[in-house]
């Protein structure tokens, strides 16, 4: 059975589906109306089905090159290459230094690769101060 509301008065008409396209007579109000062909799920899913299509057959824009000053990605690389640095001078000093030479060279070992980690992480905040800087200048 098919289900739709009168376009006129807003009665819910029920219906047998064989009736889909054709002409009748809304019962309560006694206007003439053609019952929908399709059921609105059928019409939102050829809907989406028409958008997908057209998405589908759109070209891809090209992205524009970056246009970031080339220091900016040797910030980032500076940047990551002094934190694995300080995770390799912490693993060497727990696992090395702690066993063969004493719980000092332990110590100057954990916190010479924090440092280490700290100038790699700083050097990452500051590429990413430089370019919000540098996007700003470019709005004004």
């Amino acid at each position: 059975m098919l289900e739709f509301t009168c376009r006129h008065c807003g009665m819910l008409i029920t219906i047998d589906e064989s009736f889909r396209g054709k002409p009748i007579r809304c019962q309560n109000c006694q206007t003439d109306q053609t019952v929908p062909a399709a059921t609105r799920e059928a019409n939102v899913l050829a809907a989406l089905q028409t958008f997908a299509d057209v998405e589908a057959k759109r070209e891809p824009r090209p992205r524009p090159p970056s246009e970031l000053p080339p220091g900016y990605a040797l910030l980032q690389l500076l940047g990551f290459i002094l934190i694995a640095i300080g995770i390799i001078q912490i693993v060497v000093a727990v696992f090395i230094l702690a066993v063969e030479k004493g719980i000092v060279f332990l110590f100057l070992g954990i916190v010479s690769g924090l440092i280490t980690m700290g100038l790699g992480s700083a050097f990452l905040c500051l590429r990413q101060i430089g370019i919000d800087v540098w996007h700003t200048r470019r709005r004004q």
